[in-house]
């Protein structure tokens, strides 16, 4: 089904994740300082937002058998792999 996200990032890991999830139609991020009325307005923008809506539900039919454990997985092999002499 998927579910848009709205992320107040701390740390520069969740404002990268935030780009990205911005970047491909996921939800928003709210900035630094929150203003009761920006924060209303953009939870209403993304309920209403009927685009990124269609966004997050492909997202989830695509990355619907993705588990943490696969992901490590790969991640593990991909570090395994890599050539770390230069």
């Amino acid at each position: 089904q998927g579910i848009p996200v709205l992320i107040k990032p701390h740390h520069i890991e969740q404002i990268m994740t935030c780009a990205n999830v911005q970047k491909y139609g996921l939800g928003k991020m709210l900035p630094g300082k929150i203003e009761e009325d920006h924060f209303v307005q953009t939870v209403k923008s993304i309920l209403d937002d009927e685009v990124m809506h269609e966004n997050v539900k492909a997202f989830a039919i695509k990355y619907q058998s993705l588990t943490s454990e696969g992901v490590s997985a790969s991640i593990a092999t991909v570090i395994d792999a890599a050539d770390y002499s230069e």
